[in-house]
Protein backbone atom coordinates (compact mmCIF):
# COMPACT_ATOMS: atom_id res chain seq x y z
CA UNK A 1 0.00 0.00 0.00
CA UNK A 2 2.95 2.17 1.08
CA UNK A 3 4.20 1.81 -2.74
CA UNK A 4 0.88 2.84 -4.31
CA UNK A 5 0.94 5.80 -2.16
CA UNK A 6 4.17 6.96 -3.51
CA UNK A 7 3.78 6.54 -6.52
CA UNK A 8 0.18 8.26 -6.79
CA UNK A 9 2.01 11.57 -4.99
CA UNK A 10 5.10 11.63 -7.40
CA UNK A 11 2.54 11.27 -10.44
CA UNK A 12 0.93 14.17 -8.71
CA UNK A 13 3.72 16.04 -8.05
CA UNK A 14 5.45 15.22 -11.60
CA UNK A 15 1.86 16.61 -13.18
CA UNK A 16 1.93 19.92 -11.61
CA UNK A 17 4.98 20.12 -12.76
CA UNK A 18 4.75 19.34 -15.91
CA UNK A 19 1.22 21.31 -16.57
CA UNK A 20 1.88 24.80 -15.20
CA UNK A 21 -0.78 27.42 -16.20
CA UNK A 22 1.69 29.42 -17.65
CA UNK A 23 1.63 29.33 -21.07
CA UNK A 24 4.70 30.97 -23.21
CA UNK A 25 3.61 34.01 -25.17
CA UNK A 26 4.57 33.33 -28.62
CA UNK A 27 7.32 36.14 -29.71
CA UNK A 28 6.53 38.57 -32.79
CA UNK A 29 8.89 39.81 -34.74
CA UNK A 30 9.01 43.17 -34.76
CA UNK A 31 8.27 45.37 -37.27
CA UNK A 32 11.12 46.75 -39.75
CA UNK A 33 11.82 50.22 -39.19
CA UNK A 34 12.99 52.98 -41.75
CA UNK A 35 16.15 53.32 -41.84
CA UNK A 36 17.88 56.50 -43.82
CA UNK A 37 21.10 57.09 -45.74
CA UNK A 38 23.11 58.26 -43.30
CA UNK A 39 21.99 55.22 -40.30
CA UNK A 40 22.74 52.85 -43.40
CA UNK A 41 25.88 53.90 -43.90
CA UNK A 42 27.06 53.45 -40.08
CA UNK A 43 25.64 49.87 -39.85
CA UNK A 44 28.26 47.37 -40.08
CA UNK A 45 28.94 45.88 -42.64
CA UNK A 46 27.61 42.53 -41.69
CA UNK A 47 24.11 44.22 -41.54
CA UNK A 48 25.10 47.09 -44.44
CA UNK A 49 24.40 44.84 -47.29
CA UNK A 50 22.20 42.53 -45.87
CA UNK A 51 18.62 42.28 -47.84
CA UNK A 52 16.40 43.48 -44.76
CA UNK A 53 18.37 46.54 -44.51
CA UNK A 54 17.89 47.34 -47.78
CA UNK A 55 14.13 47.05 -47.21
CA UNK A 56 14.48 49.64 -44.23
CA UNK A 57 15.91 51.72 -46.86
CA UNK A 58 12.84 51.96 -49.19
CA UNK A 59 10.38 52.21 -46.31
CA UNK A 60 12.28 55.61 -45.10
CA UNK A 61 12.28 56.99 -48.31
CA UNK A 62 9.41 56.44 -50.43
CA UNK A 63 11.30 57.95 -53.43
CA UNK A 64 13.29 54.74 -53.49
CA UNK A 65 10.07 52.86 -53.53
CA UNK A 66 9.71 53.08 -57.22
CA UNK A 67 11.67 50.65 -59.46
CA UNK A 68 14.02 52.93 -61.51
CA UNK A 69 14.60 55.12 -58.57
CA UNK A 70 15.89 52.17 -56.73
CA UNK A 71 18.21 50.95 -59.29
CA UNK A 72 19.45 54.52 -59.15
CA UNK A 73 20.38 54.40 -55.61
CA UNK A 74 21.85 51.23 -55.89
CA UNK A 75 24.06 51.93 -58.66
CA UNK A 76 25.00 55.76 -57.46
CA UNK A 77 24.84 54.86 -53.81
CA UNK A 78 25.15 51.22 -52.71
CA UNK A 79 27.49 49.74 -55.56
CA UNK A 80 30.57 52.84 -54.68
CA UNK A 81 29.80 52.30 -50.66
CA UNK A 82 30.50 48.34 -50.91
CA UNK A 83 33.18 49.13 -53.21
CA UNK A 84 34.95 50.85 -50.29
CA UNK A 85 33.41 48.54 -47.52
CA UNK A 86 34.85 45.47 -49.50
CA UNK A 87 37.47 46.16 -51.76
CA UNK A 88 38.14 43.16 -52.64
CA UNK A 89 34.67 41.33 -53.09
CA UNK A 90 33.32 43.30 -55.82
CA UNK A 91 36.51 42.57 -58.68
CA UNK A 92 36.01 44.44 -61.89
CA UNK A 93 33.16 46.89 -60.95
Amino acid sequence: MKGIGFWSVLLAVCGMLGCSNDSAVPVTPAAPTPLSVAEWRRLPVNEKYDESSFSRLRLADPSLRNDPAWHRFMVETVIPERQRDLPDDLPGV
